[in-house]
């Protein structure tokens, strides 16, 4: 669809002013204008091309239909016509010099399309005008951002989008105090929007002005209450200044992140990355605030244990196997993670044969005791129940863990069939695929 689709509203309008008009031709130009209309947004280009230019012969004089002419044959590529149907209008209607300057880009270069918006430049313009002008400049380069930015903001002083225009653009060439202005401006004519504030964040961390950027996420917060992002950079802010503010940021995100297991584990794997220390703080925030919730207790021990925290990952989960006994997912949990760290292998098995009796045959609990087996190089038994939980189970993790049991066995054409199985599985797991294919190089 065409950037200025808009103007078949103005055309339908006047047209129907004049469906009872005694002048033939309007009444014909109007009929065409129709059939023009119903093909356009049917996607049948070349019919309205055809119907819109029926109308223009019957009503020349009408410029609005004119230029929904001219938008189809942008659309349809036929730049030379549609210059020509464009003719001898007015350039001080906005949409004739947006439409002049997408054909000048497409024919010409987009420098000549940029200094047409130059030109045809001035504060009457309207808001349409700048952000077409910028849609166009964000595809050349950030200093011509830069330039349709500044006079986005000169006609539009009072506008939030222009100063967060002209901050992207500034920050696009490392011109961060002039980006750091023009964010500021923006937010004191209260624009912009939670993400916007929260890049003006990292351009504050960015230039290591950390109290200003704590400040920010205050500023983030009070527009933006429920923004975990805004919360999640103030608590490390927080703590990076010892700030006294510290425990009651992390108690607020604490608050919000529990809302829900996934937004929970979102905002965990986030502050994992910038500092495990304070990751854990926020999880036993948050376990501490749903004690007896075995489901917080078990996303809490999953997402320790996905960032390699897996002593802190058995804490979570055993509290939540002392809440219910029965819990087979902590169960199988602590079985398998004891048996990643290679230890306490002989409770391993009996909290894993436990899972099993409660759901017997589930491929997931059978790998955790093959592993634990293939831990204490119990290796065919650990083959033995592999192999009847990879009938039940396409898991790229099931079929590498035969591999490397068939390996350690010394079949090494069914460990390579196993781990080429696994890799044709693989759809998102980056490290598993790195193992994978590292055996298959050093085992060819």
């Amino acid at each position: 669809m065409s950037a200025c689709g808009s103007t078949s509203h103005t055309v339908s309008e006047s047209l129907n002013s004049q469906r009872y008009n005694s002048d033939p031709s309007s009444s014909r130009a109007y009929h065409h204008f129709l059939i023009a209309e119903h093909a356009f947004y049917s996607d049948e280009l070349e019919q309205a091309a055809t119907s819109f230019a029926n109308a223009i012969q019957f009503d020349p004089d009408e410029n609005e239909i004119r230029i929904r002419h001219a938008e189809v044959l942008i659309e349809l590529e036929r730049f030379e016509e549609a210059f020509e149907t464009l003719e001898n209008i007015d350039e001080n209607i906005d949409v004739i010099v947006i439409l002049r300057a997408q054909i000048l880009e497409h024919t010409e270069n987009i420098t000549e399309a940029l200094r047409y918006f130059t030109e045809n430049n001035d504060t009457s313009r309207t808001k349409d005008f700048f952000l077409a002008w910028l849609d166009m400049a964000h595809s050349s380069s950030p200093s011509d951002a830069q330039i349709a930015a500044e006079n986005f903001t000169q006609a539009y002083s009072e506008a939030p989008e222009a100063w967060i225009a002209l901050a992207e653009a500034t920050a696009e060439q490392n011109n961060f105090e002039r980006a750091l202005e023009a964010y500021e401006t923006s937010f004191a004519l209260a624009g912009g929007s939670a993400l916007q504030a929260q890049e003006y964040i990292e351009l504050l961390e960015q230039l290591e002005r950390i109290e200003e950027a704590l400040a920010a996420t205050e500023m983030c917060i009070s527009r933006f209450r429920e923004h975990v992002n805004c919360h999640i950079s103030r608590v490390i802010f927080a703590y990076q200044l010892s700030s006294p503010i510290a425990e009651d940021a992390i108690a607020e995100l604490a608050a919000i992140s529990s809302s829900s297991i996934r937004l929970m584990q979102q905002t965990t794997n986030t502050l994992y990355q910038h500092s495990p220390e304070i990751a854990r703080i926020l999880l036993n925030s948050i376990t501490s605030m749903r004690p007896f919730n075995t489901a917080i207790l078990m996303g809490s021990a999953r997402v320790a244990y996905w960032n390699n925290d897996k002593n802190l990952s058995i804490i979570y989960a055993q509290r939540a196997l002392d809440l219910d006994q029965t819990n087979v997912d902590a169960l199988n949990f602590i079985g398998y993670t004891w048996a990643e760290l290679n230890e306490n292998l002989e409770q391993a098995e009996l909290y894993v044969l436990e899972a099993l009796m409660i759901r017997p045959n589930d491929p997931n609990i059978m790998d955790s005791l093959a592993w634990i087996y293939y831990k204490m190089e119990r290796f065919d038994e650990a083959l033995e129940i592999q192999l009847q939980a990879v009938q039940n189970s396409e898991s790229p993790v099931l079929l590498a863990h035969l591999g490397d049991i068939y390996f350690a066995i010394g079949n090494r054409d069914q460990a390579r069939a196993a781990w080429n199985e696994a890799l044709e599985n693989l759809t998102n797991n980056e490290e598993l695929r790195h193992q994978l294919e590292e055996k298959l190089r050093e085992n060819l």
